[in-house]
């Protein structure tokens, strides 16, 4: 798996199927938005591998695989070895969506 597009299929979850994280892997966003902070923005496979390893956990990592390798046929990048344009600071882009996530489920229940 291309790790990039790990980490867009995970911010999309984020954004647009946040059903993935339900019933309660969702309360775990913290540690991972925790465990992501502690990386570099350039650390891609670090910070890709950091979400493989917190799907793996919560039974997601089989819908990553799935959903990365879909990605990589359906919406190619130009370029696998760096994030779109508009995506300037992936990390923290990526922490802030981990957190509007977990405050908008923490607020469901």
């Amino acid at each position: 798996m291309e790790p990039i597009l790990m980490i867009l299929v995970f911010m999309k979850w984020l954004q647009e199927k946040p059903a993935m994280f339900l019933p309660t892997s969702w309360q775990d966003l913290p540690n991972l938005k925790q465990d992501l902070a502690e990386l570099n923005d350039d650390e891609i496979f670090p910070i890709a591998h950091t979400i493989g390893k917190w799907c793996s956990k919560h039974n997601l990592g089989e819908a990553l695989s799935k959903d990365t390798d879909w990605m990589e046929v359906a919406e190619p990048l130009e370029d696998n070895s760096r994030f779109p344009d508009d995506i300037e600071n992936p990390l923290e882009l990526l922490c802030q969506l981990i957190e509007q996530q977990y405050q908008i489920l923490a607020g469901d229940r």
